[in-house]
């Protein structure tokens, strides 16, 4: 599972975006915020504790039930490119390739249907 933040992309709305924060509810700027404070102290989750992968799972979930898009993994927003802020998957995938470590980035290309890290 993994927690992407930041598009990169100018061209493309992201979930950060104005509209998407318009609707967004006071509750999940909570959950927004608890997850950042969660997420900080876990080198983007390749340091991550069982009781702190659970708490992020679980804000994680909160978030997701909070969203205003009916199915947000077909949504518009998504396309463009992305910083991942957290992560469960392996290296490399988490940014880390041997003993470097860097910040994993995730490209989102919905005209050709594809992503990559």
């Amino acid at each position: 599972r993994s927690r992407t933040n930041t598009n990169t992309n100018t061209n493309t709305k992201n979930f950060s975006g104005a509209a998407l924060k318009a609707s967004a509810s006071a509750s999940s700027a909570s959950i927004q915020q608890e997850l950042d404070e969660l997420i900080t102290s876990t080198d983007r989750g390749r340091s991550c504790s069982s009781s702190q992968q659970t708490q992020i799972e679980q804000a994680l979930s909160q978030l997701e039930a909070e969203t205003p898009l009916e199915n947000p993994t077909r949504s518009p927003l998504t396309g463009g490119s992305w910083t991942v802020e957290y992560t469960t998957a392996p290296p490399p995938s988490n940014g880390q390739l041997g003993p470097f470590k860097g910040i994993a980035q995730q490209v989102i290309d919905l005209d050709n249907k594809t992503y990559r890290n």
